[in-house]
C-alpha cells in the first residue's frame, strides 16, 4: 500500500482493525502516520459489507481527517445486486441519470426495514451516511457506476 502513497507523492498512515473475537464490537487504531486537516483515500481491496470500510471512515473523521473518499478494487457488495452495474451505465448513457451532471443513479433501500439493514448489510448505512450524508431508511444512496471484476 505504500507504493500507491509513494506514486501519489503523498504521505501514508495505517489504520488497523481489531476483533476481540467474543463480540461484534471492532475498533480500529490508527496505527502509522497523522491524519488531522488531511484528506484521506482508504484503500480496501474487498468490499463485502461495508463494516470494516465505515469504521475506518468513522476513525479517520475522528481523528481529524477534513475529508475521506475511499479507493476500492473488488466491490463485491454489488455481487447483491447482480445487474446494477451494468443497469446503471445504461441508465445514465441514455440520460436517465440523476443529479445535476446526470452522472449517477440511486440506490433505494428504504423500504427494507431498519433491523434488517443492520442484519443483513451492517455498514451500508454507515458508509452512506459518511460519504454521502444520507441515512438509507430515510433516503436513497447516490451511486456513480463504477468498474468491478468478478
Amino acid at each position: 500500500v505504500t507504493a500507491i502513497a509513494d506514486k501519489l507523492n503523498v504521505e501514508f498512515a495505517l489504520i488497523h482493525r481489531a476483533h476481540d473475537g467474543k463480540s461484534q464490537s471492532d475498533r480500529m487504531d490508527l496505527v502509522v502516520g497523522h491524519v488531522k486537516d488531511k484528506v484521506a483515500i482508504l484503500v480496501d481491496d474487498m468490499i463485502d459489507t461495508a463494516t470494516t470500510l465505515s469504521l475506518a471512515a468513522r476513525t479517520l473523521h475522528d481523528k481529524g481527517a477534513k475529508a475521506v473518499h475511499a479507493l476500492i478494487s473488488h466491490g463485491s457488495i454489488f455481487s447483491l445486486f447482480p445487474t446494477f452495474s451494468p443497469a446503471s451505465l445504461i441508465e445514465i448513457r441514455e440520460g436517465r441519470g440523476v443529479g445535476p451532471e446526470k452522472d449517477h443513479i440511486y440506490l433505494q433501500l428504504s423500504h427494507l426495514p431498519a433491523e434488517v439493514l443492520h442484519e443483513r448489510l451492517p455498514g451500508i448505512s454507515d458508509t452512506a451516511a459518511i460519504f454521502s450524508g444520507v441515512d438509507v431508511t430515510k433516503e436513497p444512496i447516490p451511486v456513480l457506476p463504477t468498474v468491478h471484476y468478478h
